[in-house]
C-alpha cells in the first residue's frame, strides 16, 4: 500500500467520531425523508374555522324581510345594502291624494307580493279602498325565506364553521422537516418565506374549487321572485281584492247600473296559483339547480398562510410541536421561545382587514398562557 493511500486512511479514522460510520446520522423527526406529516390538519390538508359571516351562529339576518343589519364583512355587506336599497325603495312609493304606503317588514314578515297593494289596501280609480286578500290586508306576508327573521349562513351552510385549505401546509399535508431542513427560527416565516401566501394544493393550484352553494344552502332551489315564496299570486283582474267593478247601460230609456261583483277568474279569493314556481321555489340561478358552484381560490392558486391568518407566532409554535413530539426538547425550545416572543407582541391593525385583525387578537390572547405551557414541558 503506498504512502497516500495510508495517510488517506488514518485521516478518515480521526474526522469520523466513534459510533460513526462516516453516512449522515439519521434524523429523528423525519427519517432522512426530509418531510413530516402536518401537525395542524393531521395529513387532511384541510382546516376549520369559525364562519364570520356568522360569528359561529350558524344563521344570518334575512335579506327578504325586517332590515338586514351589517356584518362588517365586505362581501356580505355588498349584499345586505342592495337588499336596504330595494326595500326603501319600496316603502318610498306613494298613492292616492292620503299617500297610501307600504308596510314597513319586520322579522319573520315582508311586504306584500302584490304591486296595487299598499299597507294591505288597494285603491280604486273612484277612491274607494278594497282590502287584499292575497295578504290579509295586513299589507305584510310570511316570509318563506326564513324562520323568525334568520336563515342559514350562506358561508358556512348552518355548519358554523368554514372549511379551507390548512394555512400550515395549504393543503399539501406535508411540512418541510424543522429538524435538519429548517435550521433555526427566523423573524421571517420560514413556510411562506415572507409573501403571506401558500401554493393551494387544494385547487390543483388552477385558482378554482367545486363548493356547496351559498345561495341556496347546496339545495339546488330558491325563493321563487314573483311569489315570495306564497306560491300565489295576485289575480291579474281584480288585483288581489277579489271584486271587480261592473257598469251597465240601458237601453230604451232605462237608467244604467253600477257597482262591484265577485271575480270570476279567481272565484273571489283574489289570488291564484304561481305559474313561475313549484310550491314557492324554482331552480337556484347562482347554481342552476347543481347544488355546488365553481369557486376562486382566495389568491387565485394561493392561500393565506397561518402567519397572516393567526399571526408570526403560528408556524414557529407547529415547528416546536413537531420537535416536542419527536423528543428533541432542546431544539423544541427554541421554537417555542421565538413563537411566545411573537404572540407577545401586539399585531398591527392597519396591515389586515378589520374582520382579520379581530380574529388575530383573539387568537394571540389564546397562544400565549398554550405557549407559556409548552415551555415548561421543554424544560422538563
Amino acid at each position: 500500500m503506498s504512502r497516500c493511500a495510508i495517510l488517506l486512511v488514518l485521516v478518515n479514522l480521526v474526522l469520523v467520531s466513534p459510533g460513526q460510520t462516516g453516512r449522515p446520522s439519521r434524523c429523528s423527526v423525519c427519517d432522512r425523508v426530509k418531510m413530516v406529516t402536518c401537525v395542524t390538519c393531521n395529513g387532511r390538508g384541510k382546516v376549520k374555522i369559525d364562519c364570520s359571516r356568522c360569528s359561529g351562529l350558524g344563521k344570518t339576518d334575512c335579506l327578504r324581510c325586517g332590515m338586514p343589519k351589517l356584518t362588517g364583512d365586505p362581501e356580505a355587506d355588498a349584499v345586505v345594502k342592495a337588499a336596504r336599497k330595494r326595500i326603501r325603495e319600496a316603502l318610498r312609493t306613494t298613492i292616492g291624494k292620503k299617500k297610501l304606503r307600504r308596510k314597513t317588514p319586520v322579522d319573520g314578515k315582508t311586504i306584500c307580493p302584490s304591486s296595487v297593494c299598499y299597507g294591505g289596501a288597494i285603491l280604486w280609480e273612484s277612491g274607494h279602498r278594497a282590502s287584499c286578500k292575497l295578504c290579509a290586508a295586513s299589507g305584510l306576508t310570511k316570509c318563506a325565506a326564513c324562520r323568525a327573521g334568520k336563515i342559514t349562513c350562506r358561508a358556512c351552510a348552518g355548519d358554523r364553521r368554514l372549511e379551507i385549505p390548512c394555512w400550515t401546509c395549504g393543503g399539501g399535508k406535508t411540512l418541510p422537516c424543522p429538524g435538519c431542513v429548517i435550521k433555526e427560527p427566523a423573524n421571517r416565516c420560514q413556510l411562506c418565506k415572507g409573501k403571506a401566501y401558500l401554493k393551494c394544493w387544494l385547487c390543483g393550484r388552477g385558482g378554482h374549487n367545486e363548493v356547496g352553494c351559498g345561495s341556496c344552502s347546496a339545495t339546488g332551489r330558491a325563493v321563487c321572485q314573483s311569489c315570495s315564496g306564497l306560491a300565489r299570486q295576485a289575480c291579474q283582474k281584480c288585483a288581489g281584492c277579489g271584486r271587480v267593478r261592473y257598469k251597465t247601460v240601458g237601453g230604451g230609456g232605462r237608467s244604467s247600473s253600477a257597482g262591484t261583483k265577485s271575480c270570476n277568474e279567481c272565484s273571489g279569493r283574489g289570488f291564484d296559483k304561481c305559474t313561475q314556481c313549484v310550491k314557492g321555489t324554482t331552480s337556484c340561478d347562482t347554481c342552476e339547480g347543481r347544488k355546488r358552484v365553481r369557486k376562486d381560490c382566495t389568491y387565485a392558486g394561493k392561500t393565506a398562510c397561518g402567519c397572516t391568518i393567526l399571526g408570526p407566532w403560528a408556524p414557529l409554535e407547529v415547528f416546536g410541536d413537531i420537535l416536542l413530539a419527536a423528543g428533541r426538547k432542546n431544539r423544541a425550545r427554541k421554537f417555542m421561545i421565538a413563537a411566545a416572543q411573537a404572540a407577545a407582541k401586539p399585531l398591527s391593525v392597519s396591515e389586515v382587514p378589520p374582520l382579520l385583525a379581530k380574529r388575530r387578537e383573539k387568537e394571540r390572547r389564546r397562544a400565549i398562557p398554550r405557549l407559556r405551557l409548552k415551555l415548561k414541558k421543554t424544560a422538563r
